[in-house]
C-alpha cells in the first residue's frame, strides 16, 4: 500500500510537515517546520514553498501554514497571477537534480532540454540552472 506521504517527492526533505498539489500548475506546494529544516524563522517557524516557482511563505503557526497549502494565490505572487488569469505568466523555476542518482541527472537533462527546443529564452534559463547547453541532449 502506497502512502500519501510517499507520493510527494519532497517527503525525504529535512523538516518535512506535509503538501498538497495546487489546482494551478499541478505542481506540490510544501509545507516544512523551519527550525528543523535550519531556515531564519525570524519571519515565522512554519514555511510554504510553491515547487513550481519557488515562492516562500513564512507563517507563525502550523495552522496557518496548513491553511495556506490550499490558498498559494494569497502568498505566490506568480500563482496569483495564474489564477488572475493574466497573460503575464512567467516561466517556472527550474529544480536542477532531485533524482539523486547519475542516471536520474541524466533523464532530467533530457526532459528539460526537450521542454526549451527552439525557444532562446528557456534556453538561457536551461544554461543557468544546470550550467550546459541544451543541444547536446536533444535526441
Amino acid at each position: 500500500m502506497t502512502t500519501r506521504r510517499a507520493l510527494c517527492p519532497h517527503a525525504d526533505d529535512v523538516g518535512y510537515v506535509s503538501s498538497r498539489r495546487s489546482a494551478l500548475t499541478n505542481q506540490f506546494i510544501v509545507l516544512y517546520d523551519g527550525s528543523a529544516a535550519g531556515m531564519d524563522v525570524a519571519k515565522g517557524r512554519w514555511c510554504t514553498i510553491c515547487t513550481a516557482h519557488g515562492t516562500m511563505g513564512f507563517h507563525r503557526t502550523r495552522v496557518l501554514g496548513r491553511e495556506a497549502l490550499r490558498a498559494a494565490a494569497t502568498w505566490c505572487e506568480e500563482c496569483g497571477k495564474i489564477a488572475a488569469g493574466s497573460d503575464e505568466i512567467p516561466l517556472p523555476v527550474i529544480r536542477p537534480f532531485r533524482l539523486k542518482t547519475p542516471e536520474g541527472k541524466e533523464h532530467e537533462l533530457r526532459f528539460w532540454a526537450k521542454k526549451v527546443r527552439d525557444n532562446p529564452e528557456k534556453t538561457r534559463l536551461f544554461v543557468e540552472a544546470f550550467g550546459v547547453k541544451p543541444d547536446s541532449y536533444w535526441d
